[in-house]
C-alpha cells in the first residue's frame, strides 16, 4: 500500500513538471495575458503597451493599465 502512494506522488509530481516546464513561473493577470495574445505573444511589446498607459496615467494599477492597453490597441487596430 505505501508503495502505491510512493508511485503515486512520484506520478504526480512528474505531470506537474511536465506541465510547467518551460513557462515563467510570474503572476499575470489575466489582463496581461490577454494583451501578450493580442500582441501575438510579444511579451516586450505587450510590457511596453503597459508602460505607456502607465505614463499617461500613474496611478493605474498594472491590470488596469493592461486592460487599458487592450483597449488602445483594439481601437487603433478598427
Amino acid at each position: 500500500m505505501v508503495k502505491f502512494f510512493i508511485v503515486l506522488l512520484v506520478i504526480a509530481l512528474l505531470a506537474v513538471f511536465i506541465r510547467y516546464r518551460g513557462k515563467k513561473l510570474t503572476k499575470e493577470s489575466r489582463s496581461e495575458q490577454d494583451l501578450i495574445r493580442r500582441c501575438f505573444g510579444d511579451r516586450a511589446q505587450a510590457e511596453r503597451l503597459i508602460e505607456l498607459e502607465r505614463m499617461r496615467n500613474p496611478n493605474l494599477s498594472r491590470e488596469n493599465a493592461a486592460k487599458d492597453a487592450i483597449d488602445s490597441l483594439l481601437r487603433d487596430n478598427r
